[in-house]
């Protein structure tokens, strides 16, 4: 078989894993650390399936064989709707084009030495897409950068705006959603579901800080981190004025480290607050004293008293923000009364006899 016959195999073979893991590490935000954390607990099976493997054994029936067949695999999954795809960004689309090119160079450095080393290309996708990410990785950190310094610029020709900052090991979703119906009045602007990195929330100011009528408004940002720093550089893009720390708990020690370091990079929230600010912070929660020490203003730690449905969940840290704004008891009292909490975020729901609990938001 000819070398472009084998090389347009090798591609079609290659399409199936390349899209499984590039949707896989999209969802890690294109991150090492998250990555190798995610399949440190999962393992490399999942990228490249239980079929794969098997499907080499064809290769002592011929290459053109055994790349037909992952072929027909790939095809086969695409036809049943059980392949997963990337959201197709200009970053996913730019990757995995670039990824498709470089596994297409290579058979013809390969079959110099061997043609059966090309049946093993497809399983190597993840080690293809990563390699672009390192080539785009320049220009990657340029343009993010960029991104980064104009959202600072534009917040700071906004020194009046109120921007209240939430973060926390768990409850930020659903903090950020009770808080802004509690401020439903003062109509505020919020990031959208899934929108807490560095990036997305800097392009998303930047989108709302275009129209002039947004310093009229408060601001509400929720605040993701998997290390130090990164609390640091959102609240350099959005410059908040009022803190909320939820909870600090166990998730993601894997990326910390310890609990003592989560600590330090969710109090990086109160250490970017101006003398003028205050802090909130529930006081279930561990460390209260070293994030207490981290406040050059007023830290108000607010017990639980309300209960929502979900038991984790300290209502009562977005109701004593909403008092601070303005917003009186029995305005809080009436919204607290017909807010819903937010779907897939301790769900509760029957399915054939059985109860299930949904906290799969995240």
């Amino acid at each position: 078989m000819s070398l472009v016959l084998l090389t347009i195999l090798v591609l079609l073979a290659s399409i199936s894993p390349l899209l499984t893991f590039a949707a896989l590490w999209q969802l890690k935000e294109w991150r090492w650390d998250r990555l190798r954390e995610h399949l440190r607990e999962t393992g490399w099976l999942q990228l490249i399936g239980k079929v794969r493997p098997l499907l080499l054994l064809l290769v002592f029936f011929g290459v053109p064989i055994t790349l037909t067949a992952l072929t027909l695999l790939n095809v086969t999954q695409i036809l049943l709707k059980k392949q997963r795809y990337p959201v197709w960004t200009t970053k996913a689309l730019v990757l995995t084009t670039t990824s498709l090119c470089i596994t297409a160079l290579l058979p013809y450095s390969l079959l110099s030495i061997t043609d059966y080393l090309l049946v093993f290309l497809p399983l190597f996708q993840p080690l293809t897409l990563a390699l672009a990410l390192v080539l785009w990785k320049p220009i990657d950190h340029y343009l993010k950068q960029r991104i980064l310094s104009r959202a600072k610029h534009l917040r700071s020709q906004f020194p009046h705006l109120t921007v209240i900052g939430i973060t926390g090991s768990v409850g930020k979703t659903t903090t950020k959603e009770l808080l802004t119906h509690l401020l439903q009045d003062l109509h505020p602007i919020v990031t959208p579901e899934h929108v807490n990195t560095e990036l997305g929330v800097a392009q998303w100011l930047i989108q709302v800080l275009k129209n002039d009528a947004a310093q009229d408004r408060i601001l509400i940002v929720e605040m993701g981190a998997y290390r130090k720093g990164e609390i640091k550089t959102l609240c350099a893009s959005t410059q908040p004025t009022i803190g909320i720390i939820t909870y600090i708990g166990k998730q993601h020690l894997g990326l910390f480290g310890s609990q003592k370091n989560l600590c330090d990079a969710k109090g990086e929230l109160f250490e970017a607050l101006p003398s003028s600010g205050h802090a909130f912070l529930g006081a279930d929660s561990p460390y209260i004293e070293e994030l207490k020490q981290k406040c050059q203003y007023p830290c108000h730690i607010i017990e639980k008293k309300t209960q929502l449905k979900n038991p984790h969940f300290n209502a009562d840290l977005p109701a004593a923000v909403a008092k601070h704004l303005g917003v009186s008891d029995e305005d809080i009292q009436k919204h607290l009364k017909t807010f819903s909490l937010p779907q897939k975020t301790f769900t509760i729901r029957e399915e054939n006899g059985i109860t299930v609990l949904d906290d799969t938001h995240n």
